[in-house]
């Protein structure tokens, strides 16, 4: 049994650096958490039993686990002048029952206190059941109508220069709104990937994750917020990371499903953000009838100056 943990742990982790160039290594490398745990429990049994190749290898093996999940997406140091702030909060409605009545959402809704809620998977039955504005959430904007919509924001400030980009061939998507914080903007951009199983694929995903990027790319102050059916340190991250220029926060634990325990959660739900913005707190949260995890993230928001220079002469972006 040692053994196959063991060899179970070389694969998983073997997958992250090879799904860089090879999408189906996405698959294995989703399971880092869940192999780190069983290699830390091989670490123990062969400690105990007298096998120190074994326990040395289940160390090993453990140490870089850790570090695969929790080294390389610290979050980004505050600025001293990033004084405004804005708390996000993302949550997917995919459930067994559908949508929160304004009845179950009074009570989470007042406790997270977001300024802002993005919400993903609100197909056409859901849409007239996401109108949240008696909770204090007066500015609505959603891509209704529009091909592969399902993504509504909610918001207590004013919503600006909506825009909905679409890959109709490959099903990517990518929904956006600016909002004033302290007189600087934000772009707010919101979607949801494909399952990287039938009938979606990691190739698909891969091609998801690439438009998207581009949409992105050269945009100052954006937060990306989203569920993207894959983990932060996969090779679609790294995808989506280089062709946006964001980057994701870290936050340990996984979003779904929240009926298992919460080390075999995964965590497909996720916030990148970019430059001028800087996240100083982030937490996941049960979400009425939803099987993911919410979201909540505070941003805090630079002067932006220095995201002007950097993206001075760049295309244009969500918009």
């Amino acid at each position: 049994m040692l053994d196959v943990v063991l060899l179970g742990g070389v694969v998983v982790v073997s997958a992250v650096p090879l799904a860089r160039v090879w999408p189906i290594a996405d698959l294995p490398a989703v399971f880092v958490i869940q192999a780190t745990a069983a290699l830390l429990v091989a670490f123990l049994f062969a400690f105990v039993l007298g096998h120190p190749k074994r326990a040395v290898s289940a160390a090993i093996l453990a140490i870089l686990g850790t570090w695969i999940v929790t080294g390389p997406r610290a979050a980004p140091p505050v600025a001293a002048a990033a004084v405004p702030s804005l708390r996000v909060l993302f949550a997917n409605l995919h459930g067994p029952s559908g949508a929160p009545t304004l009845d179950e959402l009074r009570a989470p809704l007042a406790e997270f206190d977001a300024d802002v809620l993005m919400v993903a998977e609100v197909g056409p039955a859901l849409r007239p059941a996401v109108a949240w504005n008696a909770l204090g959430y007066p500015h609505r904007v959603d891509c209704d109508g529009q091909l592969y919509c399902e993504t509504v924001i909610l918001s207590r400030k004013p919503l600006t220069d909506v825009t909905y980009a679409v890959d109709p061939e490959h099903g990517g998507k990518v929904f956006g709104a600016d909002v004033s914080v302290a007189g600087t903007p934000v772009t707010l951009a919101l979607t949801h990937l494909l399952r990287p199983v039938p009938p979606g694929g990691v190739t698909r995903q891969r091609v998801q994750a690439r438009f998207i990027g581009d949409q992105l790319s050269g945009q100052p102050r954006a937060l990306l917020a989203g569920d993207f059916n894959a983990v932060p340190w996969g090779g679609l991250a790294h995808v989506l990371e280089r062709r946006s220029g964001l980057r994701y926060v870290n936050v340990l634990g996984g979003t779904w499903p929240t009926w298992l325990p919460a080390l075999l959660r995964l965590p497909l739900d996720n916030v990148l953000v970019g430059c001028g913005l800087h996240v100083t707190s982030i937490r996941h949260a049960a979400f009425p009838r939803s099987d993911h995890l919410a979201v909540i993230a505070d941003v805090a928001v630079d002067d932006g100056s220095a995201c002007d220079a950097s993206v001075s002469g760049a295309g244009e972006a969500v918009r």
